[in-house]
């Protein structure tokens, strides 16, 4: 019997326990395997996130045809990554955020055919929001500047450190401040930057970081030109902020799921995840909320 010929209520259910059933199968086979070559070594597991995607880990929660998103079925996908491998799972959440970026820029180049590929894990993307959310709450100022150039699009210079789930054909959410000559036009651009785009350099992050198996780079741009094609947010006048803090606040409820099971199984219990805005200690103790709610907007 097909899930969809069942009552609604049943049938999600079902819809859920096949997702579950999928990602542990991963989650406790290939990627146990690998766990400690994940934390120890920097190995960055392209391949499971791609199989992970590809059962529907990462999308869950993003609305598709004749079924809306499921937030619960998306952390529960990332906390059972998170019993095997903490890594793996801060990738997963950086791989559904992006998703979530791209379906409600209202974009068609990123609804479409891109946001397609990303749900299934053909494309992989992550979010560089720490810098602009710190912004937004008046500690830090935007790192990337975009100057608007003649027939449309910008140009972007900057740097962001601390970029996650990133490799030379990836790709993540990103917020620079619209420039008007010198001066700040009092506004921002969200949009997809792409790491293989004229002007993008990765850095690697210092190794001590403890991050190396999670595609971490400080991103830099040297005149990256953005188009049309690459806008999630853009509004003359009144500021995009709103439309990242909206997006931010979803991002809180993901990020939730890396603290129920936060562990690897190579017993690094007391391993270090630093970012530009705050620390985290993996292992058996609970996380305190302040910190799990101020890294969720990262």
């Amino acid at each position: 019997m097909n899930a969809n010929d069942l009552p609604k209520d049943i049938a999600q259910t079902a819809i859920q326990q096949d997702l579950m059933g999928a990602v542990r199968a991963i989650a406790q086979g290939p990627l146990a395997q690998r766990a400690q070559s994940i934390d120890q070594e920097g190995l960055y597991p392209q391949d499971l996130l791609q199989q992970l995607a590809a059962v529907g880990g990462m999308s869950a929660h993003l609305d598709q045809a004749g079924k809306p998103g499921d937030y619960k079925a998306a952390i529960a996908a990332m906390a059972e990554v998170g019993k095997v491998c903490g890594a793996s799972a801060f990738m997963m959440w950086c791989q559904a955020v992006c998703g979530l970026y791209m379906q409600t820029s209202g974009n068609p180049v990123l609804t479409g055919e891109r946001l397609q590929a990303h749900m299934q894990g053909l494309g992989l993307g992550g979010t560089g929001l720490s810098n602009p959310m710190k912004s937004f709450a008046q500690i830090e100022n935007l790192l990337l500047k975009a100057t608007p150039i003649e027939g449309g699009g910008y140009r972007v210079n900057g740097t962001l450190p601390w970029i996650s789930n990133l490799a030379g054909d990836h790709y993540f959410g990103a917020i620079a401040a619209v420039m008007d000559g010198d001066q700040s036009a009092g506004r921002e651009v969200m949009f997809i930057l792409k790491c293989d785009a004229p002007g993008v350099t990765l850095k690697e992050c210092p190794k001590f970081s403890g991050m190396e198996g999670t595609g971490t780079y400080a991103v830099q741009c040297k005149d990256l030109i953005i188009t049309a094609a690459d806008i999630v947010a853009d509004r003359p006048g009144p500021t995009s902020a709103p439309s990242a803090r909206r997006l931010s606040c979803c991002n809180v409820a993901l990020r939730l799921a890396l603290c129920r099971a936060p562990s690897t199984a190579s017993g690094r219990w007391n391993h270090n995840w630093a970012t530009s805005t705050s620390t985290w200690t993996t292992g058996p103790k609970t996380c305190r909320p302040s910190w799990t709610i101020w890294w969720a907007a990262s």
